[in-house]
């Protein structure tokens, strides 16, 4: 309650300033403290993999729009494990999205693609603050994770699908949709393609400079195929992510 006092002294007398409140420092994300501050960093470890779980699980009380979520170095200065800057933006998208790193050592390549994707979090931020969320593949129980937003009545909607482990050779379930309308054709765009291929002689991964779409750049299927049948996702190794945004075939895509 003395916390609660504090936050409302300073709250009243600062009422245009952002507070957030964070889980490690006092393990305060509760809704007591979203009333003072309606954002809270989720996590000290920044790790994409790890934050499937920690934000999925914080997901079931708490909206994407208070969960602190930022793109941090790579490896990761608490699990040394690596990640693509494709993969820890679109897991740092599903909350409020930010950089927590040093950009000064970073190639002019690599800003580019940071500034491509705070473009793309921009153009997307409204799904995620203002969508119904439909959790998809849990990855308390599956080797995925996966999840969706979607605007009411199935007006628009984006996915994002991460793997955490991949055995070769096996494939996954297809991905089923939540929360779309049945009867409508759908636009479905990849907005962020990968780079790499698998070689089908050798079975080795190889970098290529095109970019490489898991089903295609732009597909048109209806909701109850979207829903019923669901897409083929393939990933080609740990880590590896994908991007869907689903509209009406008939409506231009926002950019």
């Amino acid at each position: 309650m003395g916390v609660y006092e504090v936050f409302e002294r300073i709250t009243t007398a600062f009422p245009d300033v952002l507070f957030e409140s964070c889980s490690g420092g006092g393990g305060r994300f509760d809704l007591g403290m979203l009333y003072f501050s309606p954002q809270a960093w989720t996590s000290d470890n920044t790790d994409a993999l790890s934050r499937l779980k920690i934000q999925w699980g914080t997901s079931l009380w708490a909206p994407a729009s208070t969960m602190g979520a930022h793109v941090s170095t790579t490896p990761n200065h608490q699990t040394l494990r690596s990640a693509t800057m494709k993969t820890r933006s679109l897991v740092a998208m599903c909350g409020t999205f930010g950089y927590e790193l040093d950009p000064r050592p970073l190639s002019r390549t690599e800003l580019a693609e940071m500034a491509a994707y705070v473009r793309l979090c921009r153009k997307l931020a409204h799904l995620v603050h203002s969508g119904d969320l439909y959790r998809l593949w849990d990855p308390f129980v599956s080797t995925s994770a996966a999840w969706m937003y979607v605007l009411e009545g199935g007006l628009e909607a984006m996915v994002v699908a991460v793997n955490l482990s991949r055995e070769v050779g096996r494939l996954l379930p297809h991905l089923r949709m939540q929360g779309l309308d049945p009867t409508t054709t759908y636009a479905v765009e990849e907005l962020v393609p990968g780079n790499v291929t698998r070689n089908p002689e050798t079975g080795a991964i190889n970098t290529d400079g095109a970019d490489v779409y898991q089903l295609g750049a732009k597909m048109t299927l209806s909701g109850v195929t979207l829903m019923e049948a669901g897409l083929p996702v393939r990933f080609l190794f740990d880590g590896d992510s994908v991007l869907f945004h689903l509209y009406p075939h008939t409506k231009q895509c926002a950019r």
